[in-house]
């Protein structure tokens, strides 16, 4: 999904287990700035992680969380077996938790 749609993203954020070299490198080749934290094996390690911007890193929670409310709400299976049609089922999931969010917001 990641090279499906590079041109259309400028950061990645993700958390310790995206660690990977080729992963970041791949990422700056493309033109897509990765803000993924290292796992600290030493002191260089932790100040990589000291320069990430804050700001930016915390969009990956907040991220994680709409995914705990649509697995909570929608569950957390997906019925399909082939990769497209699971994508599509995901997406519908999606659409249909922000049409809900928009008849919530809009009730008094």
């Amino acid at each position: 999904m990641l090279k499906r749609n590079l041109e259309q993203i400028s950061t990645i954020t993700a958390d310790k287990g995206y660690d990977w070299d080729d992963l970041r490198q791949f990422l700056r080749d493309n033109g897509v700035r990765p803000v993924i934290k290292h796992r600290e094996f030493d002191s260089l390690d932790r100040a990589h992680n000291a320069r990430l911007d804050d700001e930016t890193y915390h969009r990956r929670s907040v991220v994680e969380t709409v995914f705990r409310v649509l697995k909570q709400r929608y569950g957390d299976r997906l019925a399909s077996r082939c990769w497209y049609r699971q994508f599509r089922e995901f997406i519908l999931k999606c659409a249909v938790k922000n049409i809900d969010a928009s008849f919530n917001s809009a009730t008094p």
